[in-house]
């Protein structure tokens, strides 16, 4: 037995008897104890949640459960049910493994064509930065380390025949060998064996399924052979060698490797007080000193290999690949992972007709939303949709660190809503976030615009932990339009359109609009999962919150005092990890967006944004995350874009990355006492809005700032503005500056 206390409000009482307590690794859930005991009713008290219960400790009775279970139940990734003569037709043994002559980038010999590399993929130069490497298996598949596809959100592409991307055929005219071009391909799903995690790293093996076959009729890329049926499966240490980069004369190529029995090799490691476990999924190779000279290690992954004779020709065959990046060593042994031991878990989740599949009509939800949106496409130019760019909006933005080689994610479609407050205080707020949905449009919150401010202005490409604040730009405001039902109720139609003064520079790398879901099908698809960005400065640090169903949603506002019908709900959601009890901290208007994938690329989709203040107070605590459903907004969104302005734009001297702008030396016409025809409005000058009008509420309509470059919230000094073109001020605080 063992005995556990609830936190505050939190315990068993009586009725759970028979009940579970549970934990939680890596998404797996476990039971750890059976509630026996709870105590009996006190006073009035339904439930007591200050004593202990007594649970029955399951762990001391696993061996008598697994007497009374049948195994044909359980699910074993050893005892597969593949069909060997199916899985045939995935392979062509007549060319698999056969070495290759070509050359690779930098004119080096590229013999092992099985070789590809894996890493987080750089859009800006079409390059990836290499984790690991990977073994071609047929035009589909690869194989390498679990390890090398860690879950953080960055896209990984897979480039095959070469060490470097190479666009077009070269030759080497004294060598007579030519270098076709590399494969930089895009990677369908990965698939992690179902037993490596935390808490075993023993199956650490990866199957990765590419979107788009790769072309094995270039001589410079071509799979490796692997023991298909049980009876080629052989024990067989002879004739090993390992893929390795050889620095004279340069050439990727293959060196032989000799086989060290399990127990020297983990003797070795022992005396390096490195626990090392190989039983039959691992084993050690090591290469000789000379050919240790010779020898520059390749990453995680590196193939290990085995010629054999097939049907009178030499083959290579895939037997293994290196798990910590030490095949050039003469020191240690190398440690592989045993490919035999996981052929069948690798052929049955082969797809033997993965181009059948892929071929078949659009009638799957991915499908379907990118056949409905390339239908859209072909209309952007018409109307409203003129204000979309439908073919890049959505696309998210890698900010790449060659010091520390982490890369973090980037959403460009994310700014923050500054505001001055008061004319007397040179002091700047960030009050919310808000999406950028076209050049010259944002959403944000109704509730954090609806307030009496001077000034507000955005900023785009602010990111405070990455080397981009200097690319920053600031973009002011024309005019903010709340939702014409929005009536204080932060629940109820909470969202306000924003109109730039000019557009935003979209040919900037980290500017880019989001897209909205403007077609039936994304807006019919109502995801259980969905991504939230809580904050600028966390850009690569998305969190995954799941869906709660409308109904469980209006109750939960309503056991806080909020009664809400189902038309005015907005969408709720709450922690996927529901063991985590700590609230993520979301700004307002942070977005709530998914994914899908149009013409092989990941594609963002704005699907609300958060209405409530920055969810850390107190009276956030049992609410669920809410966000303003932005599909029932679309109408009034695109009613409201100016159209016209897509057109109007002028060229403007903005502020340009890394030119500040020099204003030179001013020399003013001779005065005129006329007033120009056009330069002012002698009908609306000097006349206070009207305040009933909760966005009139300024101080004074004609006040502005001067802002230093290339902070915005440094304000020099206020000017009065007396045309829309022309404001005047003191000189003092401009002296000298040429920013």
């Amino acid at each position: 037995m063992m005995c556990a206390g609830g936190q505050e409000a939190a315990n068993a009482c009586s009725g759970d008897i028979g009940g579970g307590m549970f934990y939680e690794i890596e998404g797996k859930w476990f039971v750890r104890g059976i509630v026996s005991y709870t105590p009996g009713y006190v006073g009035n008290n339904v439930c007591n949640t200050s004593q202990n219960i007594a649970l029955t400790d399951v762990a001391t009775y696993v061996t008598w459960i697994k007497k009374y279970v049948d195994p044909h139940v359980l699910i074993n990734p050893d005892q597969l049910d593949v069909s060997y003569d199916e899985k045939l037709q995935l392979f062509d043994l007549k060319t698999c493994g056969m070495v290759s002559n070509t050359i690779a980038a930098g004119g080096e010999r590229w013999t092992v064509p099985w070789l590809g590399f894996v890493g987080i993929y750089r859009p800006l130069d079409n390059t990836i930065d290499k984790r690991c490497v990977v073994t071609l298996l047929n035009e589909w598949y690869a194989v390498g380390p679990a390890h090398c596809f860690q879950s953080d959100g960055f896209e990984r592409r897979a480039l095959f025949g070469g060490n470097a991307e190479r666009t077009e055929t070269k030759c080497d005219d004294q060598n007579k060998l030519c270098g076709s071009p590399t494969q930089m391909l895009q990677i369908q799903r990965i698939i992690i064996h179902p037993t490596y995690g935390i808490n075993n790293t023993e199956d650490d093996i990866a199957l990765i399924e590419l979107l788009n076959p790769a072309d094995t009729t270039q001589p410079n890329v071509k799979p490796i052979c692997i023991s298909i049926i049980p009876s080629l499966r052989i024990n067989n240490t002879a004739d090993l060698s390992i893929a390795s980069h050889i620095p004279f004369p340069p050439s990727f190529a293959s060196k032989s490797a000799n086989f060290i029995d399990p127990e020297n090799c983990t003797a070795k490691y022992a005396q390096e007080e490195f626990p090392l476990t190989l039983g039959t999924k691992r084993l050690c190779t090591q290469i000789s000193e000379t050919d240790g000279q010779s020898c520059t290690q390749l990453k995680a992954g590196a193939p290990l290999q085995q010629l054999r004779k097939l049907n009178n020709k030499e083959q290579y065959f895939l037997r293994g690949f290196e798990l910590f990046e030490r095949t050039c060593s003469t020191s240690l042994p190398s440690v592989y992972s045993n490919v035999n031991n996981y052929l069948d878990w690798i052929l049955y989740n082969m797809q033997y007709n993965v181009l059948d599949e892929r071929d078949k009509p659009l009638n799957d939800e991915d499908s379907a939303i990118e056949h409905g949106w390339n239908k859209l496409q072909l209309q952007q130019e018409k109307g409203k949709l003129a204000l979309f760019n439908l073919d890049t909006c959505g696309v998210s933005s890698t900010i790449i660190n060659n010091a520390t080689k982490i890369d973090r994610t980037f959403y460009p479609w994310m700014g923050l809503l500054a505001t001055h407050k008061n004319t007397m205080e040179p002091v700047t707020y960030i009050e919310s976030t808000v999406v950028l949905i076209s050049d010259r449009h944002a959403l944000a919150p109704a509730h954090i615009v609806n307030n009496s401010v001077s000034w507000r202005f955005v900023i785009l490409v602010s990111c405070e932990h990455s080397k981009c604040d200097h690319l920053f730009h600031k973009v002011e405001i024309k005019n903010i339009l709340i939702h014409p039902s929005y009536k204080g109720n932060p629940e109820s139609h909470n969202i306000a359109l924003i109109e730039f003064m000019k557009p935003a520079d979209l040919e900037h790398r980290y500017i880019n609009p989001i897209c909205l879901p403007l077609t039936k099908e994304l807006r019919k698809i109502n995801p259980s999962e969905w991504t939230v960005v809580p904050y600028r400065k966390y850009e690569n640090e998305a969190k995954t919150l799941t869906s709660i169903p409308p109904t469980t949603c209006q109750e939960r506002f309503a056991q806080e005092g909020y009664l809400l019908s189902l038309e005015k709900l907005p969408k709720c959601a709450e922690d996927t990890n529901t063991a985590n009890r700590k609230r993520v901290y979301l700004k307002s208007g942070a977005m709530l967006q998914t994914t899908s994938r149009i013409d092989g690329q990941d594609r963002y989709f704005l699907r609300g944004i958060n209405i409530h203040n920055d969810t850390v107070g107190p009276e956030y605590q049992y609410l669920p995350y809410a966000f303003s459903n932005i599909d029932l907004y679309l109408d009034w969104i695109l009613k409201n874009m100016n159209e016209s302005s897509k057109y109007n734009s002028s060229t403007t001297n903005d502020q340009q990355e890394g030119h500040p702008v020099d204003s030179g030396r001013v020399n003013p016409s001779p005065l005129k006492t006329q007033i120009r025809e056009g330069v002012f409005n002698l009908s609306t000058c000097g006349i206070f809005p009207d305040t009933t009008n909760t966005m009139n509420r300024l101080y004074s309509p004609w006040l502005g700032y001067v802002t230093a470059h290339p902070d915005p919230k440094d304000l020099l000094c206020m000017v009065v503005l007396i045309s829309e073109w022309y404001a005047v001020g003191a000189v003092h605080p401009l002296l000298g500056r040429t920013e």
